[in-house]
């Protein structure tokens, strides 16, 4: 592979998108199987000894099946999605960024209060002073 030849592709048309990384599937979305969920709920953190319990309750969760791709480059690329046909009729709606970085890809999803939970979790800091730690 050339250094001019972006590691980082898509396949898509109107009903599919899929994503490569050096010629591996990352992710496949289509309107029916869709890849990207959002839900809305409430969900509760403990931290004792660096360890964590997350326990969550979802009143909603909607698949976000259609997408538009708002920027494409040789090593970046950022799709919308959202849960209707039309973005502005859309209720719930996110934003990935996809980029390869020092050779690795790297995944970032933006949105109107976006918590992630999953391998790479973005929780809310722990309240030190309620936790009694001992040796």
């Amino acid at each position: 592979m050339t250094t001019d030849q972006s590691r980082l592709h898509r396949v898509s048309d109107s009903i599919t998108f899929t994503l490569f990384f050096d010629d591996k599937t990352i992710f496949s979305h289509s309107i029916e199987h869709p890849f990207v969920y959002a839900g809305s709920g409430k969900g509760k953190y403990h931290m004792f000894r660096g360890n964590f319990h997350i326990t969550e309750r979802l009143r909603e969760l909607v698949g976000l099946r259609y997408w538009n791709v708002v920027e494409s480059g040789i090593d970046r690329l950022v799709v919308h999605f959202f849960s209707g046909p039309d973005i502005t009729q859309s209720d719930y709606h996110l934003t990935l960024s996809i980029s390869v970085i020092n050779d690795r890809l790297e995944i970032r999803c933006t949105g109107p209060d976006v918590k992630v939970h999953g391998k790479t979790q973005k929780i809310p800091p722990p309240n030190r002073w309620r936790f009694h730690f001992s040796a």
